[in-house]
């Protein structure tokens, strides 16, 4: 996994544990910023363009995320997104990369 990593509350732990450090992730069981929570992270189902705005400014390069209805319009919006694809699932959660960017 490249990051930083948007993921769930969670999932942030495992992967606090598993990356050991190497790459950011949004969210984890110590996290207390709970205005963050409002006011950027609540926004990521709210459409493509929130999702993307999101990624944009945290520089995501890959999301874990439980398949859960809380994440549905997220896994919607990144259904045929043109600079994400999914690279594994195995039903309980899904892990999206971010298709390298071609150099023009």
């Amino acid at each position: 996994i490249r990051g930083p990593v948007l993921n769930s509350y969670f999932a942030g732990g495992y992967l606090t544990w598993a990356l050991e450090g190497q790459h950011k992730i949004i969210l984890h069981g110590f996290f207390t910023n709970f205005d963050f929570m409002q006011n950027e992270y609540a926004r990521i189902g709210r459409g493509r363009a929130e999702l993307d705005r999101f990624i944009e400014r945290f520089h995501i390069e890959a999301i874990l995320l439980e398949t859960t209805n809380v994440y549905l319009n997220v896994f919607r919006a990144l259904e045929g997104h043109p600079d994400w694809s999914l690279h594994a699932t195995d039903g309980a959660s899904a892990l999206f990369l971010r298709k390298p960017k071609l150099a023009p």
